[in-house]
C-alpha cells in the first residue's frame, strides 16, 4: 500500500530516509522509482549511490554524472559502476573521468582512484596503459598525468577544449546572460515555478529548518533578478562563510567534504547532502581543511526555457519573510 502511494502521488515527499526504505525493496520496484526522482538534485546522490549497487547500462549517463560530485566517495561509486558496465567506446564519454582525474591532481592520497579511472580509460579505448606514480607532490603528478591528456586529444582533436575545460566556461556563462535577457519576469505563472522548485530539489535545502542553505524568504527583494539567477547559475562563485563546506579526512583512508552542523570534544557531525550526514569521532580525524565551496549542485536550471526561468521567478517573489 505504501509502493503504491508513492507511485500515485507525484508530489510525495521524498527523503534520505525514504530513499534508504525503498532501496530494501526489490531492484525491479525500487529502481524505476529512483530514476523517476532524477531531476531532484537535492537527493541526487543519494539516488545515485543505490543505483551503483550492481549497476545496469540504462543508467550509465548518471554514473558520468556521478564523477563530477564534490564528494569523492560518490566519484569512486560512480566510477566502480562504470567499471562494471560493458565496454563503451565513446570517447565523449570519458571526457568526465579525464576532468575527475584532473581535480584528483591536487589530491595526493588519491592514488587508487587516479589508477582506476586510467584503467577505466584504457578498457574504454583499448589502449594499454601504465601507471607509474613515484612522488604525490602536485608538480610530479601533472608530469605523470599530462601525458594521458595529451593523449586523449590528440586522437581526438575535437574534444580538446571539453576535456580542457569544466562546465562553468565563458560560453555557458554567454548563452545563460542571453537566456536571462529574454526572461519576461513580469509574465511568470508562479504555479509553474513552485513545480520546477520543487521538481529540481531546492524545497529541501532551502526551507527556514535548514542549515544547509539560506532560506529564500525574502530573496527577490535582496538580490537583483540577474544576481539571484548568477547565484543559482554558479553556487560556487560567492558563499556565505555559514555555508561554506569543510574537507575532512580520516585514519581509514576517507575523505568526506560537508557543512558542520554539530561538533563536540568526541566529534563532528558533517552534513554531506541535502538527506545524507557522516558522524566523525575526533579521533579518527587525521586532517580537516577550510572549503570556499557549497553544496549546492550546479545545473539547477539546465533545460529551463526563459518562459520556465520567469515562471520560477514569480514563485520566489511570493516566498516573504513571516513577519510581512
Amino acid at each position: 500500500m505504501f509502493l503504491a502511494a508513492v507511485q500515485k502521488t507525484p508530489n510525495f515527499p521524498w527523503s534520505g530516509a525514504l530513499i534508504e526504505l525503498l532501496s530494501s525493496l526489490p531492484a525491479e520496484e525500487a529502481r524505476p522509482l529512483f530514476r523517476q526522482q532524477w531531476s531532484n538534485l537535492a537527493l541526487r546522490e543519494e539516488l545515485l549511490l543505490k543505483l551503483t549497487v550492481k549497476p545496469e547500462p540504462i543508467d550509465r549517463e548518471k554514473f558520468l554524472f556521478g564523477l563530477a560530485s564534490s564528494q569523492i566517495s560518490i566519484a569512486r561509486a560512480s566510477l566502480a559502476a562504470l567499471a562494471e558496465l560493458p565496454r563503451d567506446p565513446s570517447p565523449n564519454n570519458l571526457i568526465p573521468a579525464f576532468h575527475l582525474l584532473r581535480r584528483l591532481l591536487s589530491e595526493p592520497d588519491e592514488r587508487a582512484l587516479r589508477t582506476n579511472i586510467i584503467a577505466l580509460v584504457a578498457r574504454q579505448t583499448g589502449q594499454p596503459f601504465k601507471v607509474e606514480e613515484r612522488e604525490t607532490d602536485v608538480a610530479s603528478l601533472k608530469k605523470v598525468y599530462h601525458l594521458y591528456f595529451d593523449w586523449f586529444s590528440q586522437k581526438n582533436p575535437q574534444l580538446r577544449q571539453a576535456v580542457e575545460s569544466e562546465a562553468d566556461s565563458e560560453g555557458d556563462n554567454a548563452n545563460w546572460n542571453q537566456a536571462l535577457k529574454a526572461a519576461k519576469w513580469d509574465l511568470g505563472q508562479p504555479a509553474r515555478g513552485e513545480r520546477i522548485f520543487v521538481e529540481r530539489g531546492c524545497q529541501t535545502c532551502h526551507t527556514g529548518t535548514s542549515s544547509l542553505g539560506p532560506d529564500l524568504a525574502g530573496v527577490t527583494g535582496r538580490f537583483s533578478t540577474e544576481d539571484l539567477f548568477q547565484a543559482i547559475l554558479y553556487p560556487n562563485r560567492a558563499v556565505a562563510p555559514q555555508y561554506r563546506t569543510t574537507l575532512f579526512k580520516t585514519r581509514d583512508g576517507q575523505t568526506h567534504t560537508g557543512i558542520v552542523s554539530f561538533e563536540s570534544a568526541d566529534g563532528v557531525i558533517v552534513l554531506t547532502g541535502a538527506a545524507s550526514a557522516v558522524r566523525l569521532a575526533e579521533t579518527d580525524i587525521v586532517a580537516r581543511y577550510p572549503g570556499n565551496l557549497s553544496l549546492m549542485p550546479g545545473g539547477l536550471l539546465n533545460g529551463l526555457r526563459p518562459e520556465q526561468l520567469a515562471d520560477l521567478y514569480s514563485y520566489l517573489k511570493l516566498l516573504t519573510p513571516k513577519s510581512q
